[in-house]
């Protein structure tokens, strides 16, 4: 019961000092529904489907309520300093007004996903884009600067905000599409054969962690807990140069951690 207080207390506390970043709060929350489900059982009983039906009524509602101090609804100023308990007051308003089908597409990622990709794979169909793998095979020079090597590839973000808005894209703005879409720009209609195996191989990693006995200790869980969450922003659309970078960033944390608790347990 301790564990689902401190589980409870780094939500909350997440929430409120990372507002302006929903995604957190959501990624957070699959990681501990991911670490519940795999160190305790496989086998969910009825009340492990109620304790996840109330933790998703539990993020849903602090999604709301980060987005309201983020400003949807007007209800309060990004700059205001109300505190999470004067924001949930809020949170009835938000709910029965007329724009909150909209809002919360928005607060969820809906319509900005399916708007951009869905534009994305009109746009390859009607101008028969196919480049040949360049966006897939971009980790490859991730430690080359553009400086030296000009023909370095470009992200599927980059090609595709600047398809739409170079303007936009020069200012910092970044329109992300998801990872099947990025397949067909990158091998047309045959891109939706090779994105099996892709799959197939990421699925193969996590599969070896989390099934494995001998990997549920402790530390053993850090690394593809964490994977797993950018895997879910890879298909989101930041791109395999930006989950390979993440990956890279993770082990200098890993590493320290998995030495220190495999001494302690020797």
């Amino acid at each position: 019961k301790y564990k689902y207080l401190i589980y409870l207390f780094v939500f909350l506390t997440m929430s409120y000092f990372s507002f302006e970043d929903k995604r957190e709060a959501i990624l957070l929350f699959l990681t501990f529904l991911i670490l519940e489900y795999q160190v305790i059982s496989k086998r969910l009983r009825f009340r492990d489907y109620f304790m996840v039906f109330s933790i998703s009524i539990l993020s849903f509602f602090l999604i709301l309520i980060m987005s309201i101090k983020r400003g949807y609804g007007d209800f309060v100023k990004i700059d205001d300093s109300e505190n999470i308990f004067e924001l949930i007051t809020y949170v009835p308003d938000y709910i029965s007004s007329d724009f909150f089908l909209a809002s919360v597409s928005n607060n969820l990622e809906i319509s900005y996903s399916y708007v951009h990709s869905n534009r994305a794979l009109d746009y390859a169909i009607k101008e028969n884009i196919f480049l040949g793998g360049s966006t897939i095979f971009k980790p490859l020079f991730l430690l080359i600067p553009r400086s030296i090597f000009k023909y370095k590839p470009q992200s599927m973000i980059d090609l595709y905000t600047k398809t739409f808005s170079k303007q936009q894209r020069s200012s910092g703005v970044s329109w992300p599409v998801n990872i099947a879409v990025e397949f067909f720009w990158n091998f047309s209609y045959l891109g939706l054969i090779l994105i099996l195996p892709f799959l197939i191989f990421f699925n193969t990693i996590f599969s070896y962690f989390f099934e494995s006995p001998e990997k549920k200790l402790a530390y053993g869980l850090v690394l593809p807990l964490f994977l797993l969450n950018q895997w879910i922003v890879l298909v989101r659309g930041s791109g395999l140069e930006q989950f390979l970078l993440d990956f890279l960033i993770g082990l200098i944390f890993f590493f320290p951690l998995f030495k220190i608790i495999r001494k302690k347990s020797a």
